[in-house]
């Protein structure tokens, strides 16, 4: 993927992201906690990583479920993720 084609897809997900109705439940409820975990962490953008830990975070979710096939629990990844976080300006 090129630059030209990586801001298309950029503006896309903008342009998507402006009308959650787009979006599953599970993803709407995704985003409202990566936006929560940014205020809780008194950061002000919401970046890969908050959606990362809030996708974790979630119980019935895909991507915890994924994570604990592959390494029997999330609560390293949690961790490491928060810590990161929490170390950031």
């Amino acid at each position: 993927m090129n630059e030209h084609q990586f801001c298309r897809v950029g503006r896309l997900f903008l342009e998507d992201i402006n009308n959650l109705e787009k979006f599953t439940q599970e993803s709407r409820e995704a985003l409202l906690a990566a936006q929560h975990l940014v205020r809780d962490f008194q950061h002000q953008v919401v970046e890969p990583i908050y959606l990362l830990l809030a996708l974790i975070q979630q119980h019935a979710g895909i991507v915890r479920a994924i994570i604990t096939k592959v390494s029997g629990g999330t609560q390293a990844i949690q961790e490491e993720l928060s810590n990161e976080l929490g170390s950031r300006p």
